[in-house]
């Protein structure tokens, strides 16, 4: 019994040792738990820490990576770019092999004729010498090309001088030679590739073409007019032919171009052609789509640049932009081109008699006026509007702020008849001996013209004044209207004083019948631009000197531009510059020999011209078209003409275009195989809105007959669609034009509104500056745009005769006189205005005889709404 007893508490004691055991063992790590905790934390520290680094490490492995990966892409890329370069080279050189067996098959046909000996001989040495002299020149052109150039300074100077000289003084003429027929080969279009060409056009694009647009696009004549009315979607047309030519005929883009006249139209271009050509899945390069859509300024430069490379233009005298990217309109003078033209006109005046005689006869008419139409005044009248001048002269004081230190009244006697009569000069300048008369435009004048002046308004009375002096007065008045006279007199007192009291005289000059003018040099250049875009030479102008439809300061102006004209070309030698105008003589018609300087590949890119807008065209461009064009088709070169225009919309004969090209096109443009395609569907308007626009030009007789076909239809509200409003009053317009985009304008609703007047522009653009969907254009800057609703303020009528521009016609060989032309070219700008618009069309004018707005007029104003005019009954279908 003791020894259980003695077992039971031995056993106890040994759990209860082992449960103390267990509960010490248990809670122990706590007891030192504040720095275990401490190097658990650094622990954890120093892991997050390279956690870190080694996710830092990662990013720029992965950076390395991307970057290594983007530099790969371009490697690609420029791999790919060098492919397409060693494409075109190679090219280059079957085009040159292609030659050479050429040259040589006409090598061994000379040598099989059978002539004299003599001749055969002679004719022989000749042929070889000259194709041994092109093969020496390909071979040191190649070898110029493989070695640094070794030309001495001089030499180089030489050689760029008479680069440049060979286009100032353009060659004569070579001796004509019988050439080969002109190739007239067509297209090739089977049926099966016109039907396979309808199915997948509208399916990859989207556009389903008219008949007519196909009749255009599909066209299998090397010579092709179309002859596409406003609306008819021309442009698409352009773009989806040359798809066909590259995708479906095989033609390579560079042997495409298509022309168009700005930069607005050709960026239009260049978007539609890389779009479509991505619906074919072809991407067509920025730099591509450049180099197949070009302005005619641009393709001449590439031309000319790729055989004269250090070729620099007048045109872009101190400009960055050195592309020819400037539209065939685009032609006022820059700050750099205007000096160079004063610097010349400045020496000339003080180095050339005949010019200098010239100047001063022509500045003694600027500063006595014409008296030709002012009725004579009796010495009564003189002395009331002498008495009042005094108070006259003062109340303009402060209009202009004008030169000189004496500033205040001055007075002068009339003439040796009436030297007791007495008037007034608001200053004068001693050191130009000139008597300074203000007579600011009634605009400048404001509220003060009706100012009461001895009970005689200061309008009338500077009016009178001005009539007075020119007829009456022997001093040396200069009048001065407006800011742009101020700046022209501050102009010649600076001159006065930096070239040691030497006089050059300063002045505007306008020839006759022309509404603005310009400071001499600048008419000079004007008209100079003129007659070469119209084909001419300044110096044929001497044909025209002296003519009895000539006043005698147009006589005088013509002899001292011919005089300017050769120095400025001579200077522009020296300077080792020349002009576009140079470019387009020098590759023109009438020198065709310089053709044979243009490489195959030049020749190759205008295998194929597409021209847009071709009514707008002018001589000086079709003579360089039609060389380039029969140059190629005489080499036996496949070539293709295709050309879009309406003559409805010629609007730039002014700056020397002419219709005449595109209505004659087929006696311009002769051959044997010529096609016309008709395009009179208008997507655009309603039909009431192209009636009325059609029944502008009834009377314009040198057109091409023709008439649009709405696919719209017609107007909902056909009555309303063109209205004629009578207004001319500038309050009146804005008021007007606020109530109509009140009643027709919401958020959806674009709006054109076109002004003819530059003042009526400058007042709307500065009232609607900021109005949603509104652009407020000139007449001429909104062809090409269209608008739900249009409004048209002004009349569009030419009521002037300019005889110097209608001997530059006759000389030009036009059939009409520019009088002629500008009267029919102002009814055309009306259709242009009127079918910019889809939808309405308003109309805020005063009609009157011979303008546009009166062909409409079918009665006198609607009795409910005064002012506004019904249009004649629109035609049926």
């Amino acid at each position: 019994m003791k020894k259980t007893v003695y077992y039971v508490f031995i056993l106890l004691l040994i759990v209860s040792f082992i449960s103390t055991a267990e509960i010490t063992f248990a809670f122990w790590p706590f007891g030192n738990n504040e720095g275990e905790l401490q190097k658990s934390r650094e622990q954890l520290e120093k892991d997050l820490e390279l956690a870190e680094k080694q996710r830092l490490k990662a990013e720029a492995q992965l950076q390395e990576q991307q970057q290594a990966f983007k530099q790969l892409q371009e490697q690609v890329q420029q791999q790919k770019e060098l492919e397409r370069q060693l494409e075109t080279l190679k090219q280059q050189l079957q085009t040159e092999m292609q030659q050479n067996e050429e040259y040589q098959q006409q090598i061994e046909q000379l040598q099989q004729r059978r002539f004299s000996p003599m001749w055969l001989s002679l004719s022989g040495l000749l042929f070889i010498a000259y194709r041994v002299g092109v093969a020496r020149g390909t071979s040191r052109k190649r070898q110029t090309a493989n070695t640094p150039p070794s030309t001495t300074p001089s030499t180089e100077s030489s050689r760029q001088k008479a680069q440049t000289e060979e286009f100032v003084t353009p060659p004569q003429p070579a001796p004509e030679e019988p050439s080969p027929p002109p190739v007239l080969r067509g297209f090739s279009l089977s049926p099966e590739l016109i039907q396979k060409i309808k199915r997948e056009i509208p399916q990859r694009t989207g556009k389903t073409p008219t008949d007519s647009q196909w009749n255009m696009i599909l066209s299998t004549s090397p010579n092709t007019y179309v002859v596409a009315g406003a609306g008819s979607g021309k442009s698409t047309s352009l773009i989806l032919r040359v798809l066909v030519l590259n995708h479906y005929l095989h033609i390579p883009l560079q042997q495409v171009t298509v022309f168009s006249f700005t930069r607005e139209s050709t960026r239009e271009f260049r978007s539609k052609l890389r779009e479509v050509f991505q619906a074919y899945g072809k991407q067509v390069s920025e730099r591509e789509a450049t180099q197949i859509v070009r302005t005619f300024h641009s393709k001449i430069l590439e031309l000319a640049r790729g055989k004269f490379p250090q070729a620099t233009l007048f045109e872009f005298l101190a400009q960055k932009n050195d592309l020819g990217e400037g539209g065939i309109f685009e032609s006022s003078l820059n700050d750099s081109q205007e000096q160079y033209l004063k610097e010349l006109y400045k020496e000339l005046f003080h180095s050339h008699t005949e010019f200098h005689d010239l100047i001063l006869s022509l500045y003694h008419e600027y500063l006595q006026g014409q008296d030709l139409g002012i009725k004579s005044y009796s010495e009564g009248v003189l002395s009331l509007a002498a008495a009042r001048d005094l108070a006259v002269t003062q109340a303009v004081d402060g209009v202009f702020d004008l030169p000189g230190s004496d500033n205040r009244p001055t007075p002068f006697p009339l003439s040796k008849l009436y030297q007791h009569i007495t008037f007034y000069a608001n200053a004068y300048l001693p050191e130009l001996d000139q008597y300074i008369v203000s007579i600011p435009q009634a605009a400048l004048l404001g509220e003060r013209k009706e100012m009461q002046i001895h009970n005689f308004p200061l309008g009338s009375g500077l009016s009178v004044k001005k009539n007075i002096l020119l007829k009456y007065s022997d001093a040396h008045i200069r009048f001065i209207h407006h800011e742009r006279d101020l700046n022209l007199l501050r102009e010649e007192i600076t001159w006065f004083q930096q070239d040691g009291h030497k006089f050059t005289p300063v002045f505007d000059y306008s020839i006759e019948g022309e509404i603005t003018s310009a400071v001499v040099w600048e008419t000079f250049y004007a008209v100079a631009m003129f007659a070469e875009s119209m084909g001419l030479e300044v110096q044929d102008l001497h044909k025209i000197a002296g003519h009895d439809q000539l006043s005698a300061t147009d006589t005088a102006f013509i002899k001292a531009l011919m005089i300017f004209w050769k120095a400025f070309d001579a200077k522009l030698a020296s300077d080792r510059m020349f002009r576009f105008h140079h470019l387009f003589t020098f590759l023109s018609e009438k020198h065709a020999e310089n053709f044979t300087r243009l490489s195959r590949s030049m020749l190759d890119s205008m295998a194929h011209i597409l021209i847009d807008e071709f009514q707008d065209i002018s001589p000086e461009v079709v003579s360089w078209i039609r060389g380039t064009v029969d140059f190629s088709r005489s080499r036996q070169h496949p070539t293709s003409l295709l050309c879009v225009g309406d003559d409805w919309q010629s609007i730039y004969g002014w700056k020397g275009s002419s219709p005449r090209y595109f209505i004659e096109y087929e006696k311009e443009f002769p051959a044997e195989q010529t096609r016309r395609v008709d395009m009179m569907e208008n997507f655009r308007s309603y039909q009431e809105i192209i009636d009325q626009a059609e029944d502008i030009l009834t009377d314009v007789k040198y057109k091409i007959p023709k008439h649009g076909k709405a696919i719209r239809g017609r107007a909902p509200d056909p009555q309303n669609t063109v209205q004629i409003i009578r207004t001319d009053d500038e309050n009146e317009i804005s008021v007007t034009i606020r109530q109509i985009l009140r009643d027709v304008h919401d958020a959806a609703t674009s709006v054109l509104i076109m002004a003819r007047a530059n003042w009526v522009l400058k007042r709307l653009r500065a009232e609607f500056r900021g109005a949603r969907n509104v652009k407020i254009l000139t007449y001429h800057q909104s062809k090409g745009l269209e608008a739900d609703i249009c409004i048209l303020v002004g009349d569009c009528l030419y009521n002037s005769t300019i005889p110097l521009k209608n001997l530059i016609y006759e000389l030009a060989g036009c059939s009409q006189t520019y009088d002629e032309a500008q009267t029919e070219e102002a009814l055309r700008l009306a259709y242009v205005a009127v079918t910019r618009a889809c939808n309405r069309c308003y109309w805020l004018a005063v009609p009157k005889a011979g303008g546009a707005v009166f062909r409409l007029i079918h009665e006198e104003e609607d009795q409910d709404t005064k002012g506004v005019f019904h249009v004649k009954a629109v035609k049926a279908g």
